[in-house]
This record gives C-alpha cells, sequence and structure tokens, in this order.
C-alpha cells in the first residue's frame, strides 16, 4: 500500500437497514474488508454510543479515509428525504453530512458508491452519480479493494530518457495548437458516447421494450451508470411491469395450488365412496373432478368406468332375481286354481326385498336400514296383490288370457322393480 504498512485505510460504511438479509449482506462486506487488512467500521459494531447516533456516525464519516454508500431503493429515499416521517433518520443524517461534503468539495474521493446488484444502480443517488461506483461481486470487489488500498490494476511504468529528434529543414504542415486540439478530441469523444448512449437507448426500446421483456430493460439501463438517462420513462414503467407480474405469477400459482388440493380432496372422498360400494356418490365425486380438469387424471375415468360396470352388473343380477320371485308363483297359481292376489303379493315382495338390498349399496348402517327393509317389503306386497287382483278380475271373463296369467304377472312386476331401481340409481349422461 502506498499509505504506509502502518496506517491501514479507515473505511466508514453508510447504509440502511432495508431487512435482516441486506444487513447481513452489509455485515459480511464489513468483515471481509477488516480481514484484508481494511480498518473498516458499521454501526453493527456498536450497541449504544455515549455521545449519540448522530454524532458517532458525523465522528465516523469525519475521521474515515474513504466512506462506502450501499445504494438501494430505500436508501435513495431516505437520503433524499422522500421516506415516511420518523423512519430511516441515521440515513437521513448520513445524508446531510454527505452532500455538505460535495458542497464544499472536501475530498470529492472520499464517497464511493457500491451495490450489491446491477439493478440497483438507478438508486444511487444524484449527488453521487458522476463517482464511479462498484458492484460487489467477486471482479468488483477486487477493484473496490484496489481503490482502498491504492493498488492500480496497471502499474506505471518508469520515466525514461528523453529521446533526440532530428531537426526538420521546413515544417510546411500547420499545425493546431495543443489546447485547441484536446478540446477537440475530448469533443469528438463526448459526441461519440453520446450517439453510442442514442443507439442503445433506441434498441432497448425497439428489441426489449417493444416485446415486453422488463427484466433485460431494467438489466441494460444498469449497465449504462453512470450515464444514465431515460426521458420516456422506461425503466420507470419496466420496474412497475416486472412487479405486477411477479405479483400475477404469485396469484396464479396460488389458485394452481387451491385447485390442484380440492381435486385431491374430491378424488380421496370419491375412492372411499368406492371402496365402501356407495357408486352412486363415487360416481358423483370422480364426475366433479373430470368437469374441473377435463384432460387429465386418468385414475379418476378408470375408477368412473368400474363404477358403470359394477352398476350394470347389479342391475342384471337384480332383475333376474326378481323375474325368477315373480316366476315361482306360476306353481301357486296353479294349485289356486288361477291365481290369488296372494301370489302377487309374494312376488311383490319379494321385489321389495330385493331393492331394499340394492339400496343398501348407498345408504348408511344403522336404524335407516331397517326402516327401509320394512317400508320396501310392504310397498313391494302391496303393488304385487293390487296388479295381481287387477289381473285376475281382467282374465275372469277372458277365458283366452287365464294360462299368460302367471307371466303376465311377473311381467308387471319386474317392470315396476326395473323402474324403482332406475330411480333408486340415477345415471347422469354427462359422466358416463
Amino acid at each position: 500500500m502506498s499509505n504506509g504498512a502502518a496506517q491501514p485505510p479507515k473505511v466508514f460504511i453508510s447504509y440502511s437497514w432495508d431487512s435482516e438479509a441486506h444487513q447481513n449482506r452489509v455485515l459480511d462486506l464489513a468483515n471481509r474488508l477488516r480481514r484484508d487488512g481494511i480498518d473498516c467500521n458499521i454501526d453493527l459494531y456498536e450497541t449504544s454510543p455515549q455521545v449519540g447516533w448522530p454524532r458517532w456516525m458525523s465522528h465516523q464519516i469525519n475521521k474515515a479515509q474513504f466512506v462506502l454508500v450501499v445504494c438501494t431503493e430505500t436508501y435513495q429515499k431516505r437520503f433524499t428525504g422522500q421516506e415516511e416521517l420518523g423512519k430511516g433518520k441515521g440515513v437521513n443524517w448520513e445524508g446531510t453530512i454527505i452532500n455538505q461534503y460535495l458542497y464544499d468539495q472536501i475530498d470529492n474521493n472520499k464517497f464511493i458508491p457500491v451495490i450489491f446488484a446491477p439493478q440497483d444502480a438507478p438508486y444511487i443517488p444524484v449527488e453521487l452519480r458522476r463517482i464511479t461506483f462498484h458492484v460487489l461481486d467477486e471482479q468488483g470487489y477486487e477493484r473496490l479493494y484496489r481503490q482502498l488500498t491504492a493498488q492500480p490494476l496497471n502499474k506505471k511504468p518508469e520515466i525514461g530518457s528523453i529521446r533526440l529528434l532530428p531537426p526538420l529543414e521546413e515544417k510546411l504542415v500547420q499545425t493546431i495548437p495543443i489546447e485547441g486540439r484536446d478540446r477537440q478530441e475530448n469533443a469528438d469523444l463526448a459526441s461519440d458516447r453520446q450517439r453510442r448512449l442514442n443507439e442503445l437507448y433506441n434498441d432497448v426500446r425497439r428489441k426489449y421494450y417493444k416485446s415486453r421483456d422488463w427484466s433485460a430493460v431494467i438489466n441494460i439501463f444498469g449497465q449504462m451508470q453512470p450515464d444514465f438517462f431515460d426521458p420516456d420513462g422506461l425503466y420507470r414503467q419496466a420496474r412497475e411491469e416486472l412487479r405486477k407480474q411477479q405479483k400475477d405469477k404469485e396469484q396464479l400459482r396460488k389458485q394452481q395450488e387451491q385447485k390442484i388440493q380440492e381435486i385431491k380432496n374430491l378424488y380421496q372422498i370419491g375412492n372411499d365412496y368406492f371402496q365402501n360400494n356407495k357408486w352412486y356418490e363415487a360416481q358423483q365425486c370422480f364426475g366433479e373432478i373430470l368437469h374441473r380438469e377435463p384432460n387429465g387424471y386418468r385414475e379418476t375415468v378408470r375408477r368412473l368406468e368400474q363404477i358403470q360396470q359394477k352398476q350394470q352388473e347389479a342391475r342384471w343380477i337384480a332383475l333376474a332375481v326378481i323375474v325368477f320371485c315373480w316366476l315361482i308363483t306360476i306353481p301357486l297359481d296353479n294349485l289356486s286354481g288361477g291365481g290369488t292376489p296372494l301370489t302377487g303379493a309374494i312376488g311383490g315382495g319379494s321385489s321389495g326385498v330385493i331393492i331394499w338390498w340394492l339400496s343398501q349399496q348407498r345408504q348408511s348402517t344403522g336404524e335407516n336400514r331397517r326402516v327401509q327393509f320394512l317400508l320396501f317389503c310392504f310397498v313391494g306386497l302391496i303393488l304385487g296383490g293390487i296388479l295381481k287382483a287387477l289381473l285376475q278380475a281382467l282374465t275372469q271373463d277372458m277365458s283366452l288370457f287365464n294360462g299368460l296369467d302367471p307371466i303376465l304377472t311377473a311381467c308387471a312386476g319386474a317392470m315396476i322393480a326395473i323402474g324403482l331401481l332406475f330411480w333408486q340409481y340415477p345415471v347422469p349422461k354427462q359422466h358416463l
């Protein structure tokens, strides 16, 4: 170091308390500088100075050889006095002292803006934008360390001897004075730089702003520091749109998670119904899943196909048993000489028993089972007796139909049973 080995450079860090993570980054920076031989100080090393925080900060800034200004959006608001009243008093005091230093032109190299990410470059206060800033990645930290320790990247060579040149007999070329030539070169450089900045700005507007690539707009503006300019407000709009997109994505993500959870709950409920042979309720749950998500969930479709198959099997079994129970009344008809209402009652009662059994595929256990058993038997007995009596009345005067009486009775009872069965188990067309 050119400052002398016994006297390391004194550095003070000015920053804002944005968040705990931000404080930890600043503390890591201070600790690293101290490990690398820099006498770095920060308020996190203190608890409560006896002289009070304002005087302590003023003393630290005055005695420091360099002041690192960690620029963020919060720091800029507090530095310029735009923060809510009562917040960020430390930055307000430090900002006042820094502004006074710059106004008095005391040691313009004392204050060094630093940022942790390129997108924070627009938050460098206007008063500090003419000063070279550093992005605190590995390369940026090395450049900062070289500046603090006066170790330039390129070593200046020693001055050599003056070369003796042979004189010209006559110089016919008219030369521009040195002072005028330097001024002209500086003007050309400034004009060329402005032209390149204009081209870059137009390129941002044409390629990235038009395609709504807000992240690219923000990154490029961060690279344009310290010559930041934005006559059309592209950077401000890009930041607002990017925040809006992030908010919309977060809201959409929450909605998707809620939808997936609801579908999982429906599937679990439907699967429980399926395992307990409650096919109708299971069918409703799985059908609702397909209604919400028509293009997915193959397992749901498979469950619906299984339910349809089980319902079809139950209907055929019920139909066969009911027809069989009615057909066994034929011997009773022959014994009674043409049939009595009693045989119809037996057939109807057997139908009621079968229908009751099928109803238990979707009903809970307990008192309801006994009540429904009695109800279906009673209804079946009454309907069977009435139908048998009606058929008897019709066939007494019509001897041609006497032999068909038992068959007609069986068919009539079977039709009623099938109707009740389909009423008990409706099949939504949109799900099968």
